[in-house]
């Protein structure tokens, strides 16, 4: 009799330790699963339903009466994949509820109720995560793009500035020479003339980027550059006073974006035909601009959303330009003909 007993209990816990055995080789192969890039959280709802599975099939060898027996055989991979999702630094309350939701449903003892709970469970929290995960690649992905694509024209516009500068001060070297030789000459009426015809190229620089306010200025002068390096044609006039009621950040991805928008539009055209016209102005105590530019004969536009067709930086930039203008209660028109695009804000200034 007590032989009998002791191979039962043996049988039992032979069993259970064979179960066990099973649940941390699910675990191992959740870990490949990892190792293979599999990092999402699905992986760890398939591995609770094969534990599922096999705790079923353990109670019919079992028993239903011993089903309490089977909870250590559950809760030693959980911590086992808890430590690892913790290490990866997941969200323990979603272990917390599959652990908590597993242990109760073992300890009703499997009833029917208790397997139909814990397969929702399951389904609802890989649907919600599965969701999650979908959407926060998609936002990091780009997010991610975003940021590349400012960076990049940050680094062409610094570029194109140092470029200009360093022209410049070959420039200014040469205009030393070429003066100290005048002078050399006593030849004063050249040397005159030759300070006019500079002074006339200073001030025609100076009107190209010249508004008024210091943000719109530094942004003008930084695109401009960047426009005069792609063999873009550059008409500017911009009027703006030194103190607006409209804040510099909100200013810089207004212009930065319609600009940046302007510039690309004219890479595709040929180089003799490329264009941009810029006017800004107070008009009726509103601060106006707008922007020409050439462009492809059907531009691809989304005249709903404000956004090109296509991914990318250009979408997201004019989002934000149609989130700021909205903010102050302005008006975006954004206008297509053929061979070229228009860009025009208007924001009331007294609602800033």
């Amino acid at each position: 009799m007590l032989l009998t007993v002791i191979l039962g209990t043996s049988y039992c816990y032979g069993i259970m330790v064979i179960g066990w055995l099973c649940m941390l080789a699910l675990v191992d192969l959740f870990i490949l699963f990892y190792a293979k890039g599999y990092d999402h959280f699905g992986g760890y709802c398939l591995s609770q339903l094969g534990i599922f599975i096999l705790l079923i099939i353990l109670l019919h060898v079992i028993g239903g009466d011993r089903a309490i027996e089977l909870f250590p055989i559950l809760f030693l991979p959980d911590v086992y994949l808890m430590i690892l999702w913790m290490q990866k630094r997941r969200k323990l309350i979603l272990f917390a509820c599959v652990f908590l939701f597993t242990s109760v449903f073992l300890y009703l003892g499997f009833q029917g109720y208790g397997i139909l709970m814990e397969c929702v469970t399951l389904t609802l929290l890989y649907l919600l995560e599965s969701m999650y995960h979908g959407l926060s690649q998609n936002f990091k992905k780009d997010t991610t793009e975003f940021q590349n694509q400012i960076m990049l024209h940050h680094y062409e516009e610094v570029k194109s500035v140092y470029l200009n500068m360093r022209g410049w001060r070959h420039d200014y070297h040469n205009h030393i020479q070429t003066l100290k030789a005048y002078f050399s000459l006593n030849q004063y009426d050249r040397m005159e003339e030759y300070l006019g015809e500079l002074e006339k190229d200073l001030k025609r620089v100076d009107q190209l980027v010249k508004s008024g306010n210091l943000m719109v200025d530094a942004i003008l002068n930084s695109k401009l550059s960047l426009a005069g390096t792609r063999g873009i044609q550059v008409s500017c006039k911009v009027i703006v006073p030194e103190h607006i009621s409209i804040s510099d950040i909100d200013i810089c991805v207004i212009l930065g974006n319609l600009l940046d928008n302007a510039i690309e539009a004219c890479a595709p055209i040929e180089e003799e035909k490329r264009f941009i016209r810029i006017y800004g102005d107070i008009v009726h105590s509103q601060f106006y601009f707008s922007i020409f530019n050439s462009a492809v004969e059907e531009p691809r536009f989304n005249q709903k959303n404000y956004i090109s067709e296509k991914r990318g930086e250009h979408g997201h930039g004019m989002k934000r330009v149609r989130l700021i203008v909205d903010k102050y209660e302005g008006y975006l028109n954004l206008k297509n003909e053929p061979g070229v695009f228009a860009s025009e804000i208007m924001i009331p200034l007294e609602s800033c």
